[in-house]
């Protein structure tokens, strides 16, 4: 929240200052920084619908899904360049051996379901429901 409210930037992108609290078209203050995060981050936890908030939180569906998209589109400026890159060459060597040390099933990056692995004591009974 902090690095959000004190970004800064000439001019200031639109997602960036829906976090910032001013006054709204009657001349009261807006919804508060605060209430709009915790309505984005509750959506991203919880995988709610825009409007399951409205009564908690005192909020409009529509501020709560634009809370939601607005604060994804900052975390991206933010975190993008360090969280959200493409994995090296190394990093997938890197992630297949410790996921083989680990769990003792080499290749399973990428891989939820396990299909291309051979199991000794797989049930008959199952094969192929999740195809």
């Amino acid at each position: 929240m902090d690095d959000i409210q004190s970004y800064t930037s000439n001019p200031l992108p639109d997602y960036f200052r829906w976090f910032h609290r001013r006054h709204d078209s009657r001349g009261m203050w807006s919804i508060s920084s605060e209430l709009k995060m915790t309505a984005a981050l509750r959506h991203l936890a919880y995988g709610c619908t825009p409007n399951a908030l409205d009564e908690h939180l005192q909020m409009s569906e529509r501020v709560g899904r634009e809370s939601l998209f607005n604060f994804t589109k900052c975390i991206i400026d933010f975190y993008a360049n360090d969280y959200l890159s493409e994995p090296t060459v190394h990093d997938i060597q890197h992630l297949y051996e410790g996921h083989e040390e680990i769990h003792g099933l080499p290749g399973m990056l990428g891989s939820i379901d396990c299909m291309h692995w051979a199991w000794a004591k797989f049930p008959v009974a199952w094969r192929g429901q999740f195809k």
